[in-house]
Protein backbone atom coordinates (compact mmCIF):
# COMPACT_ATOMS: atom_id res chain seq x y z
CA UNK A 1 0.00 0.00 0.00
CA UNK A 2 1.30 3.43 -0.96
CA UNK A 3 2.10 5.82 1.86
CA UNK A 4 -0.53 8.54 2.35
CA UNK A 5 2.18 11.02 3.37
CA UNK A 6 2.75 12.50 -0.14
CA UNK A 7 -0.98 13.24 -0.43
CA UNK A 8 -0.98 14.83 3.01
CA UNK A 9 2.02 16.99 2.12
CA UNK A 10 0.31 18.04 -1.10
CA UNK A 11 -2.71 19.16 0.91
CA UNK A 12 -0.48 20.95 3.43
CA UNK A 13 1.16 22.75 0.51
CA UNK A 14 -2.27 23.86 -0.74
CA UNK A 15 -3.22 25.14 2.71
CA UNK A 16 0.07 27.03 2.98
CA UNK A 17 -0.77 29.03 -0.15
CA UNK A 18 -4.17 30.22 1.08
CA UNK A 19 -4.39 33.90 1.97
CA UNK A 20 -5.63 35.10 5.36
CA UNK A 21 -9.12 36.58 5.20
CA UNK A 22 -9.23 40.35 5.01
CA UNK A 23 -9.69 41.92 8.47
CA UNK A 24 -9.99 38.44 10.08
CA UNK A 25 -8.22 37.56 13.32
CA UNK A 26 -6.24 34.37 13.93
CA UNK A 27 -4.80 32.10 16.59
CA UNK A 28 -1.61 30.13 15.96
CA UNK A 29 -1.70 26.41 16.70
CA UNK A 30 0.97 23.68 16.33
CA UNK A 31 0.11 20.00 16.67
CA UNK A 32 2.80 17.30 16.55
CA UNK A 33 3.24 13.78 17.89
CA UNK A 34 6.23 13.13 20.14
CA UNK A 35 8.46 10.05 19.97
CA UNK A 36 6.05 8.18 22.26
CA UNK A 37 3.23 8.79 19.79
CA UNK A 38 1.37 11.25 22.00
CA UNK A 39 0.04 14.40 20.39
CA UNK A 40 1.42 17.63 21.82
CA UNK A 41 0.08 21.05 21.00
CA UNK A 42 1.50 24.54 21.26
CA UNK A 43 -0.29 27.87 20.92
CA UNK A 44 1.16 31.34 20.98
CA UNK A 45 0.01 32.49 24.38
CA UNK A 46 0.43 35.14 27.05
CA UNK A 47 0.94 35.00 30.81
CA UNK A 48 -2.24 34.76 32.90
CA UNK A 49 -0.96 33.85 36.37
CA UNK A 50 0.59 31.05 38.40
CA UNK A 51 -0.78 27.90 40.01
CA UNK A 52 -1.04 27.68 43.80
CA UNK A 53 0.41 24.18 44.03
CA UNK A 54 4.04 23.11 44.14
CA UNK A 55 5.99 23.13 41.99
CA UNK A 56 4.49 26.41 40.87
CA UNK A 57 3.62 26.41 37.18
CA UNK A 58 2.60 29.12 34.78
CA UNK A 59 -0.95 29.70 33.60
CA UNK A 60 -1.16 30.98 30.04
CA UNK A 61 -3.95 31.91 27.66
CA UNK A 62 -4.05 31.76 23.87
CA UNK A 63 -3.22 35.07 22.17
CA UNK A 64 -4.29 36.42 18.82
CA UNK A 65 -1.47 36.79 16.30
CA UNK A 66 -0.75 39.01 13.33
CA UNK A 67 -1.23 36.50 10.47
CA UNK A 68 1.25 38.01 8.02
CA UNK A 69 4.00 38.22 10.65
CA UNK A 70 3.38 34.66 11.84
CA UNK A 71 3.41 33.26 8.31
CA UNK A 72 6.62 35.14 7.54
CA UNK A 73 8.30 33.72 10.67
CA UNK A 74 7.48 30.08 9.88
CA UNK A 75 8.53 30.48 6.27
CA UNK A 76 11.81 32.02 7.40
CA UNK A 77 12.67 28.82 9.26
CA UNK A 78 11.40 26.69 6.36
CA UNK A 79 8.45 25.24 8.28
CA UNK A 80 5.16 24.93 6.35
CA UNK A 81 2.23 26.69 7.99
CA UNK A 82 -1.40 26.13 7.02
CA UNK A 83 -3.94 28.93 6.81
CA UNK A 84 -7.28 27.61 8.07
CA UNK A 85 -10.38 29.55 7.04
CA UNK A 86 -13.12 26.89 6.99
CA UNK A 87 -14.40 23.83 8.85
CA UNK A 88 -13.22 21.22 6.29
CA UNK A 89 -9.63 22.47 6.35
CA UNK A 90 -9.75 22.61 10.14
CA UNK A 91 -10.86 18.96 10.32
CA UNK A 92 -8.04 17.93 8.00
CA UNK A 93 -5.51 19.77 10.16
CA UNK A 94 -6.79 18.44 13.49
CA UNK A 95 -7.55 14.83 12.53
CA UNK A 96 -5.03 14.05 9.79
CA UNK A 97 -2.06 16.31 9.20
CA UNK A 98 -1.22 18.32 12.28
CA UNK A 99 1.75 20.65 11.86
CA UNK A 100 1.65 24.43 12.16
CA UNK A 101 -1.39 26.57 11.37
CA UNK A 102 -3.05 29.88 11.91
CA UNK A 103 -6.76 29.34 12.46
CA UNK A 104 -9.46 31.95 11.95
CA UNK A 105 -10.73 33.25 15.29
CA UNK A 106 -14.39 32.21 15.02
CA UNK A 107 -13.49 28.67 13.92
CA UNK A 108 -11.46 28.35 17.12
CA UNK A 109 -14.31 29.78 19.20
CA UNK A 110 -16.80 27.34 17.65
CA UNK A 111 -14.77 24.12 17.42
CA UNK A 112 -11.71 24.53 19.68
CA UNK A 113 -13.12 26.67 22.46
CA UNK A 114 -11.51 24.52 25.16
CA UNK A 115 -8.07 25.67 24.02
CA UNK A 116 -8.96 29.29 24.69
CA UNK A 117 -9.40 28.68 28.40
CA UNK A 118 -6.42 29.53 30.64
CA UNK A 119 -4.27 26.41 30.92
CA UNK A 120 -1.21 25.27 32.81
CA UNK A 121 2.06 25.29 30.89
CA UNK A 122 5.63 24.35 31.68
CA UNK A 123 8.64 26.16 30.30
CA UNK A 124 11.32 24.13 28.54
CA UNK A 125 14.62 25.65 27.51
CA UNK A 126 14.67 23.87 24.15
CA UNK A 127 10.98 23.89 23.18
CA UNK A 128 9.43 26.92 24.85
CA UNK A 129 6.09 26.54 26.64
CA UNK A 130 4.31 23.17 26.51
CA UNK A 131 0.81 22.44 27.78
CA UNK A 132 1.07 20.22 30.84
CA UNK A 133 -1.76 17.92 29.69
CA UNK A 134 0.23 16.84 26.63
CA UNK A 135 3.24 15.64 28.66
CA UNK A 136 3.95 12.11 29.98
CA UNK A 137 3.39 12.01 33.74
CA UNK A 138 6.94 10.82 34.46
CA UNK A 139 8.29 14.15 33.21
CA UNK A 140 6.34 15.86 35.98
CA UNK A 141 7.83 13.69 38.75
CA UNK A 142 10.85 14.96 40.67
CA UNK A 143 12.78 11.67 40.58
CA UNK A 144 13.96 10.31 37.24
CA UNK A 145 13.16 6.75 36.30
CA UNK A 146 16.12 4.36 36.42
CA UNK A 147 16.40 4.12 32.61
CA UNK A 148 16.40 7.90 32.24
CA UNK A 149 18.92 8.22 35.06
CA UNK A 150 21.33 5.84 33.34
CA UNK A 151 20.72 7.45 29.95
CA UNK A 152 21.85 10.82 31.32
CA UNK A 153 24.87 9.28 33.09
CA UNK A 154 25.93 7.52 29.88
CA UNK A 155 25.45 10.70 27.84
CA UNK A 156 27.66 12.58 30.33
CA UNK A 157 30.24 9.75 30.32
CA UNK A 158 29.60 9.13 34.02
CA UNK A 159 31.48 12.29 34.94
CA UNK A 160 30.57 15.53 36.65
CA UNK A 161 29.97 18.06 33.87
CA UNK A 162 31.51 20.86 35.98
CA UNK A 163 34.72 19.43 37.44
CA UNK A 164 35.05 16.14 35.54
CA UNK A 165 35.18 13.97 38.68
CA UNK A 166 34.25 10.32 38.14
CA UNK A 167 33.78 7.27 40.41
CA UNK A 168 36.03 5.44 37.94
CA UNK A 169 38.98 7.53 39.20
CA UNK A 170 37.87 8.20 42.77
CA UNK A 171 35.69 5.81 44.72
CA UNK A 172 34.52 8.66 46.96
CA UNK A 173 32.88 10.56 44.08
CA UNK A 174 29.08 10.44 44.26
CA UNK A 175 27.16 11.44 41.14
CA UNK A 176 23.79 13.23 41.18
CA UNK A 177 21.25 14.26 38.58
CA UNK A 178 20.57 17.99 38.64
CA UNK A 179 17.57 19.79 37.12
CA UNK A 180 19.13 22.69 35.21
CA UNK A 181 15.83 24.56 35.11
CA UNK A 182 14.84 23.84 38.74
CA UNK A 183 12.06 21.38 39.45
CA UNK A 184 10.69 23.76 42.09
CA UNK A 185 10.20 26.37 39.36
CA UNK A 186 8.41 23.93 37.08
CA UNK A 187 11.40 22.32 35.38
CA UNK A 188 10.76 18.93 33.81
CA UNK A 189 12.41 15.62 34.59
CA UNK A 190 13.63 14.88 31.08
CA UNK A 191 16.99 14.29 29.42
CA UNK A 192 17.34 17.81 28.05
CA UNK A 193 16.88 19.33 31.52
CA UNK A 194 19.12 16.94 33.49
CA UNK A 195 22.86 17.05 33.97
CA UNK A 196 25.34 14.87 35.88
CA UNK A 197 27.08 16.62 38.79
CA UNK A 198 29.23 15.30 41.60
CA UNK A 199 28.03 15.77 45.17
CA UNK A 200 30.48 18.63 45.84
CA UNK A 201 29.57 20.64 42.75
CA UNK A 202 25.89 19.97 43.26
CA UNK A 203 25.96 21.32 46.81
CA UNK A 204 28.16 24.27 45.89
CA UNK A 205 26.25 25.30 42.78
CA UNK A 206 25.59 29.02 43.04
CA UNK A 207 23.28 30.22 41.70
CA UNK A 208 21.31 26.99 41.80
CA UNK A 209 19.56 27.99 38.57
CA UNK A 210 22.57 28.20 36.27
CA UNK A 211 21.20 28.12 32.73
CA UNK A 212 24.72 28.13 31.29
CA UNK A 213 24.80 24.41 32.17
CA UNK A 214 22.59 23.79 29.14
CA UNK A 215 25.65 24.57 27.03
CA UNK A 216 27.50 21.78 28.83
CA UNK A 217 25.07 19.20 27.46
CA UNK A 218 24.81 20.75 24.01
CA UNK A 219 21.39 22.39 24.35
CA UNK A 220 20.78 25.81 22.84
CA UNK A 221 17.68 27.81 23.68
CA UNK A 222 14.80 26.59 21.51
CA UNK A 223 17.18 24.25 19.67
CA UNK A 224 14.49 21.56 19.55
CA UNK A 225 11.52 23.89 19.16
CA UNK A 226 10.99 22.18 15.85
CA UNK A 227 12.09 18.56 15.74
CA UNK A 228 15.21 17.57 13.84
CA UNK A 229 13.16 15.12 11.81
CA UNK A 230 12.11 16.10 8.31
CA UNK A 231 8.59 17.41 7.91
CA UNK A 232 7.33 14.24 6.19
CA UNK A 233 8.77 12.10 9.02
CA UNK A 234 6.83 14.22 11.50
CA UNK A 235 3.71 13.87 9.35
CA UNK A 236 4.13 10.09 9.59
CA UNK A 237 4.24 10.33 13.39
CA UNK A 238 1.21 12.64 13.36
CA UNK A 239 -0.75 10.26 11.13
CA UNK A 240 -0.03 7.28 13.38
CA UNK A 241 -0.99 9.25 16.47
CA UNK A 242 -4.21 10.49 14.86
CA UNK A 243 -5.16 6.98 13.69
CA UNK A 244 -4.68 5.66 17.23
CA UNK A 245 -6.65 8.58 18.66
CA UNK A 246 -9.54 8.03 16.23
CA UNK A 247 -9.56 4.26 16.86
CA UNK A 248 -9.68 4.88 20.61
CA UNK A 249 -12.52 7.37 20.14
CA UNK A 250 -14.51 4.90 18.01
CA UNK A 251 -13.90 2.15 20.59
CA UNK A 252 -15.22 4.34 23.38
CA UNK A 253 -18.33 5.22 21.35
CA UNK A 254 -19.04 1.57 20.55
CA UNK A 255 -19.05 0.71 24.28
CA UNK A 256 -21.75 3.26 25.00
Amino acid sequence: MDSPIPKILTEVKRLSKIKPLLDAKYYQFSLFANEEGKLQYHMISSWAGFTNDKPMREIRQASLVVPETTIKFFRSIKEPISIINNKDDLQFFIYISGGHAIIEKYLVIKYLKQFLEPQVYVFTFDQGFINIDSLPKEKLNRAARQKLRMKVFVRDKRRCKICGASPANNEHVELHLHHIFPYGMGGLTEENNLITLCNSCHKGLDPHQDLSLFNSIGIDMYSNRFANKSYDERMQLNLKANVLRNMKSLGEKSKK
